[in-house]
């Protein structure tokens, strides 16, 4: 598999030499391996509908998916609180932790981006935010930049007809049971 669906091109700030433009994080040199744990945030509205970036690999730009809103977590900081921070950085929509849910769930991957191996630890949230929640890309690095070209609210049966969910049903299975979680019985 060239991505995982929900990796995101986040790799972390502080990895190596190699710089991805202007503002950009610096990236480890080409076929380094990154080891990582994210925390991964799910923002739903009362519509049942989660937000969903869409972006591709640098090395794969005709191959787009769409990914959670997420990043690495920093030293000191917890999965909530690196979900939290990356909700803002990455939308714009500011949350409180209280309002998130517990982590919804948590599993491994393996994916090339970019020329390095990543190896990631996702752990996922969930939270409910107004229905008029608009987004922006102000606070995306330079990397996330170049290879994130739009943000959508989407139904897990949506997310599944663009056909860019990637060939990993978990981000589908995750954005189920967000909104299952958010909105209970309501929102299934």
């Amino acid at each position: 598999m060239s991505h995982s669906p929900d990796a995101g091109p986040d790799v972390g700030p502080d990895l190596g030499p190699d710089v991805v433009g202007a503002g950009a994080e610096v990236l480890p040199p080409r076929g380094a391996t990154v080891v990582r744990t994210t925390g991964r945030m799910l923002p739903v509205r009362s519509d049942g509908r989660v937000l969903l970036l869409r972006g591709w690999d640098p090395d794969t730009p005709d191959d787009p998916f769409w990914f959670t809103v997420g990043g690495g977590v920093d030293p000191g900081e917890t999965h909530l609180d690196a979900a939290v921070r990356e909700l803002f950085e990455e939308t714009g929509i500011v949350v409180h932790p209280a309002d998130v849910t517990p982590e919804l769930t948590r599993y491994g991957v393996e994916f090339s981006w970019s020329g390095r191996w990543i190896v990631q630890d996702l752990v996922y949230f969930a939270v409910l935010v107004p229905d008029h929640a608009t987004t922006t890309f102000d606070g995306l690095d330079g990397a996330e930049r170049q290879s994130i070209d739009s943000a959508a609210w989407l139904t897990p049966d949506e997310l599944v007809a663009t056909g860019e969910a990637g060939g990993d049903l978990r981000l589908v299975e995750a954005v189920r049971t967000a909104v299952a979680r958010v909105l209970g019985d309501a929102g299934r």
